[in-house]
């Protein structure tokens, strides 16, 4: 019998070490096994991410010894520190109000001291500064039980030594109150208390050679016991801010002092995705990332006041700073979904980079699969970028995720897919997506499995460090577009996925390298030379592929005219130029486009045509590529491509045409369905059906759907669901639909289920369509009016409009602009960028509310954005910063209290007079209603006139149209305290059924004027005003007695007024205490005569205690 407590070790299988970064999959093990020198060294990276952390493990040396990160840089800002406050002499104060003890052997020939702070909640991660406060309310809480406990033990000593019944001295009386007091005060302490967590003092100067900088993270002012720091590229030098925290950092010094730069990691992601590209540990070679030989450059663009999210000024700042620093690769994890293609400042960096300073740009494709054109910017916008998807191995489904069973490689379900909007692929390659290595030790793990395509985006990254250390060896000069084109041409294809899907297929580094070679021994003419591709269709449009996605589009041929025009690096050599002479052959991959054969070309743009027929094509997604090839040097493989995307829509069922049907998906044949349905242009939602069909289940299915309009984001119209198919009954989602558009439908099983699940689909067109896709009701208008038309199938109507968000439409009271520093310079030309500052201020009127500042002309847009910045910050009226903001507001909402809060919004841009023009821009205070307002619907103008009748539900056959009423009479419902070009938003439901009325709204705005005037006509009471008249005698006289406090008025002048008056005679008492140290010695007897007079009119110590505190009058 087998020993299951203490087994024999030869029981147990070998641990897969290989499949915690995995290598085997992309040849890098067979690529080292041959060449074991070229393991990147030489070759530095830049990581773009959430910043390193340069204590995790593997990230200290190199294989040859040397600094595995060689610079640390937070671009994001949200570690900088005001250091403009100077100091000089030995005299010094903190900005925290603490004494400043500098160690005298700091050497500091200026004298000259930069100080400020930093509270950690700006410099910590969400993560860590929870597991921090948990930390320090434990403590808190035993400190307060332990002094509650001393008050009550000092209250029972003192009962025990006096008798409560005879307390006859005043002081005793007193000492027993305050003893209460104290008891009630700790045990109750009657407010909000926010823990603001650790704040630090800052100390910059500058030693005669560099700057230096310290932090004191004692607390203390005793800078004795901090660390003198350089900037990290000096000596490598960092430190921990605590043992609790693990939290290292290290600094960079701006501006001559100005600006301290802290420099910590705002997420995990950024550490995992340096260990996975060049991690190398000595004792363990398993565990190395692809690279272990190449250094690092960690530049932090996740900003972690935004919770890692990226900003364009941080963009911006990590291209000029990896130009300086003359990196060789880019290795970029990030990226957001983008409206318009090949456009925007922080492309036109990118771009830069990759054009001017010959950078390798690796890009991660992006996680929002599996349907078509959701790969993410800036993958999307610049042709000469590597987009990387993320593939899961048989060997990494064992090891990395424990699966009872193995499947065949495929890619993960969410991997993003191409193609982008205008044609291009926009997915080169892909690699292995998920791997098990370091992260930051705030984390408190040593190693963590993370997947997505930001794994499978250092896997490539570390494959061409691989590369580059060996062409740098071998002196063979290779640019980013050769680098791109030997990577795709060798590329494995993936066995059951498409090209839309993977791009080229899985990188193979040893076959890029002898790739490479070959064309650099055989003297190719178009090694290290690019090529534009550029397609021009109906209209002059514009683009860098062909895709024919709607219905109009494929219904005939089409004719597309295709131009190519040779890109040399900026310091090509003109004899290169010269000498391009090209002999091309042209060949489609699919018989459905014709093209011409051959294609000379030089150094200068050429034209050709290649037409487009659909016809006789099956339903779905069909992908071709015209390739051209020099025909002398056929071993180079594809020189340029040009990518045809053609979507053929389903059939709908012949019996109902706005009902489609699929009676068996077979998810163990195939993983992915892809359904293409044109919507009609009435059509409003779509219901989908899946019902298993055996026993197999439950089967987890992703079913999404993305339509995508001109111009528009795919996540602009794009439905997310995973779904459980059982055998219970048919699982269904309701899906909003824009008529006019192609609808692709994808249902895929999710890639870890092992079920062999077989279902049926069944999609069905619903409408009930308004007049207008938006309401828009005006004070000023009174009433509207919407028709809403049944299509199809019959459907009971029940229209709801409730307002959930007051919206206070605000102008600058200030604004300012200012040229920014040498740290925010544009990398073309090294222009100057300039900042507008706006300032807004406004009101909330209600505790809780929970609001979000939106900037409607700028929001939303970032890649894209022709401003190189869009920041706001929200601060109390103390000027306390509560929270920040950036380009996409609906990730940004806080909770306030009442009263008055200010937002400064920063804009940046290269002209000055382009910021002009917004120095006057309205900012959008979205405000959440703590309870939604239901306007009442009318059936009949008459009887929205008279408010009778409401509108309940209604069952509508196909083609009939119903009207919908509204008027303005429901003001006395909404907020009161607006103000004119105010206006409250909502949305509009339609159908009865629950499911649909969550799915399936339209939005309402109701646009505030000029507040209606009331006035009664009811005569005022005698009592009412004589009360009302009281009231302003009252508060006439208490602001009298304030100015008498504030030495506005003099005492004399009101005792006339109010004589013995025991309100004006308190008030003179706190005027004599509060002045005592500046009054004379007559004053002091007066407020002491004052005070015994006082006192002598008092019957009882109970009608002391409710004029005044008994504390206050025993310490006078």
């Amino acid at each position: 019998m087998r020993n299951m407590i203490f087994p024999a070790m030869e029981e147990f299988e070998p641990f897969p070490l290989h499949t915690l970064i995995p290598k085997r999959e992309t040849g890098v093990d067979r690529f080292l096994a041959k060449h074991s020198k070229y393991d990147g060294s030489g070759v530095v990276i830049a990581i773009f991410d959430t910043g390193i952390d340069p204590s995790a493990e593997g990230l200290q040396k190199t294989v040859r010894g040397e600094p595995k990160i060689l610079n640390l840089i937070d671009a994001s800002g949200s570690g900088d520190v005001d250091t403009s406050h100077v100091c000089t002499g030995n005299d010094i104060f903190g900005l925290t109000g603490r004494r400043i003890t500098v160690p005298k052997h700091w050497e500091n020939p200026s004298g000259k001291w930069h100080v400020g702070m930093k509270a950690a909640h700006e410099l910590f991660p969400k993560t860590l500064l929870t597991r921090l406060q948990s930390s320090y309310t434990e403590k808190w809480h035993m400190q307060q039980n332990f002094l509650v406990a001393s008050a009550h033990r000092n209250l029972t000593e003192f009962d025990a030594k006096h008798s409560k019944d005879k307390l006859t001295q005043l002081s005793e009386r007193l000492q027993r109150e305050e003893l209460q007091c104290r008891i009630d005060l700790l045990a109750n302490p009657g407010y909000k208390s926010t823990d603001p967590g650790p704040v630090y003092d800052c100390v910059v100067f500058h030693d005669g050679e560099i700057w230096r900088a310290a932090i004191d993270t004692t607390q203390t002012g005793n800078f004795c016991m901090a660390t003198l720091m350089t900037p990290y590229i000096y000596d490598r030098q960092y430190e921990r801010f605590g043992d609790d925290d693990q939290m290292s950092y290290s600094i960079n010094v701006y501006d001559e002092g100005n600006i301290l730069s802290i420099v910590t990691s705002g997420g995990s992601h950024g550490t995992h995705v340096a260990s996975i590209t060049a991690a190398y540990f000595p004792d363990e070679p398993e565990k190395n990332g692809i690279a272990p030989g190449a250094q690092i450059v960690g530049i932090k663009i996740g900003d972690t006041r935004l919770s890692t999210m990226e900003t364009a000024p941080s963009l911006i700042r990590a291209a000029v700073e990896a130009a300086e620093l003359n990196v060789d690769l880019v290795n970029f994890s990030y990226g957001e979904a983008c409206h318009w293609i090949d456009k925007g400042k922080v492309i036109d960096q990118f771009r830069m980079l990759i054009e001017k300073y010959n950078i390798t740009f690796v890009s991660s494709a992006g996680n929002n699969g599996p349907c078509l054109s959701t790969i993410g910017c800036p993958g999307t916008n610049i042709a000469s970028i590597i987009g990387v998807g993320a593939l899961v191995s048989p060997d990494m489904m064992a090891g990395e995720y424990s699966l009872m069973k193995k499947k065949a490689a495929t890619l993960y379900t969410w991997s993003s897919r191409g193609p982008v909007a205008d044609g291009h692929l926009g997915v080169s390659i892909c690699a292995p997506g998920g791997a098990i290595t370091s992260v930051p030790r705030w984390t408190m793990k040593k190693e963590q499995l993370m997947n997505g395509t930001s794994m499978s985006c250092p896997s490539v990254s570390g494959t061409i460090a691989l590369l580059l250390s060996a062409l740098k060896t071998e002196k063979i000069k290779c640019l980013p577009a050769m680098i791109k084109r030997a990577l795709e041409n060798t590329a494995q294809p993936l066995a059951g996925c498409d090209k839309l899907s993977c791009g080229h297929g899985v990188v193979q580094v040893d076959k890029a390298y002898d790739y490479i070679v070959q064309n650099w021994s055989n003297n190719s003419p178009a090694i290290n030379v690019d090529f534009q591709v550029t397609v021009v269709t109906g209209g002059g449009k514009m683009s860098r592929g062909v895709y024919l996605r709607e219905m109009h589009e494929t219904a005939k041929p089409s004719n597309h005219t295709v131009q190519i025009e040779p890109m040399f690096s900026k310091n090509a050599d003109v004899s290169k130029k010269l000498l391009l002479d090209l002999h091309l052959a042209l060949v489609s991959s699919e018989s459905w486009i014709l093209t011409p054969k051959h294609l000379a070309l030089h150094n200068c743009a050429r034209q050709f045509s290649i037409k487009v027929d659909p016809a006789g094509l099956s339903p779905g997604a069909h992908y071709a590529e015209v390739c051209a090839h020099d025909v002398s040097k056929c071993f180079q493989g594809a020189l340029f491509r040009v990518p045809v995307t053609v979507i053929i829509p389903s059939r709908m069922s012949l019996n109902d045409p706005s009902v489609f049907e699929v009676e068996e998906l077979d998810f163990q044949r195939k993983s992915v369905h892809r359904f293409f349905l044109h919507v009609p242009l009435d059509v409003t939602w779509a219901e989908i059906e899946l019902v298993l069909r055996n026993q197999e289940g439950p089967s987890r299915v992703t079913v999404q759907t993305v339509q995508l309009p001109p111009l528009t984001s795919y996540s602009t119209k794009e439905t997310y669901h995973t779904m459980k198919v059982d055998s219970n009954g048919p699982s269904s989602i309701i899906v909003p639909l824009t008529g006019g558009y192609m609808m692709e439908l994808c249902c895929a099983q999710y890639w870890s289920d092992l079920s062999n699940g077989r279902a049926s689909l069944k999609v069905t067109f619903r409408s009930l369509l308004p007049s207008t896709p938006s309401l828009k009701l005006h004070c000023g208008d009174c009433w509207a009016r919407l028709d809403v038309k049944c299509n199809y199938r019959p459907e009971e109507i029940a229209p709801e409009l409730k307002l959930t968000h007051y919206v206070l439409v605000k102008r600058p009271s200030d604004h300012v602009i200012k040229p920014l520093g040498e740290r925010d310079m544009l990398l073309l030309n090294q222009e100057r960028r300039y900042q507008l500052q706006l300032v807004y201020n406004f009101h909330v009127p209600k505790s809780g509310s929970e609001i979000r500042p939106i900037s409607p002309l700028l929001c939303n847009f970032l890649y894209e954005s022709p401003y190189t910045s869009q920041f706001w910050m929200l601060y109390s009226n103390q000027m306390k910063l509560i929270c920040c903001g950036d380009a996409y507001p609906h990730q940004y909402s806080v909770k306030l209290d009442r009263g008055d809060y200010v937002v400064r919004l920063q804009v940046c841009h290269e002209k000055r007079t382009s910021l002009e023009g917004l120095k006057d821009m309205v900012l959008q205070i979205e405000m959440k209603l703590s309870s939604s307002v239901n306007v009442d619907l009318y059936s009949t103008m008459n009887d929205a006139m008279v408010s009778s009748n409401k509108w309940y539900s209604k069952k509508l056959a196909p083609n009939d149209v119903a009207s919908i009423f509204v008027t303005t009479h429901f003001e006395d419902k909404l907020i009161k305290n607006y103000q004119p070009g105010d206006f409250m938003k909502g949305k509009l439901t339609l159908s009865k059924a629950d499911k649909v009325k969550k799915e399936v709204h339209y939005p309402v705005q109701y646009v505030f004027s000029e507040r209606a005037k009331k006035s009664s006509s009811k005569p005022t009471p005698a009592n009412q005003t004589a009360a009302t008249s009281q009231e302003y005698d009252k508060a006439l006289k208490d602001l009298k007695l304030q100015y008498m406090k504030k030495k506005v008025l003099d005492v004399s002048e009101l005792e006339s007024e109010f004589g013995n008056d025991l309100d004006f005679l308190i008030a003179q008492v706190a005027y004599c205490v509060e002045n005592v140290s500046i009054c004379s010695s007559v004053s002091v007897c007066v407020c002491v005569y004052t005070v015994g007079w006082l006192i002598s009119r008092m019957k009882s110590f109970a009608d002391l205690e409710n004029l005044y505190t008994p504390t206050f009058i025993y310490q006078l």
